[in-house]
């Protein structure tokens, strides 16, 4: 029959070490929308990535702290802006008939 209960060495043990994550790691994704001189941010996305949590022995741990690393991204993904253009106007140009009269009277001599 096997013991369910754990040793009281194991239980010190347990005790003694503990899981920590000590990284963190948020990105935030945004766009900016509106008039160009006035616009504002709107979030789209976010995501958060956690290292794999170390165990630590607090027996054999060298130091009275734990670095923890914290680290925030902010990534535009706003689309370049596209820049239109107003149609290139159709200009008709025409002379009046007597532009030239003066020249060309329409007789020749």
């Amino acid at each position: 029959m096997q013991n369910d209960e754990l040793s009281s060495s194991k239980m010190k043990e347990m005790d003694e070490s503990c899981e920590v994550t000590t990284a963190l790691s948020i990105q935030f994704e945004y766009v900016r929308f509106g008039n160009i001189l006035a616009y504002s941010h709107r979030l789209i996305s976010y995501k958060i990535e956690l290292n794999k949590p170390e165990i630590i022995d607090l027996t054999t741990y060298p130091y009275q702290y734990i670095y923890l690393n914290f680290i925030v991204y902010f990534v535009d993904q706003t689309a370049a802006p596209i820049q239109l253009f107003a149609k290139t106007p159709t200009i008709n140009i025409a002379l009046p008939p007597d532009f030239f009269y003066p020249f060309f009277s329409g007789t020749l001599f």
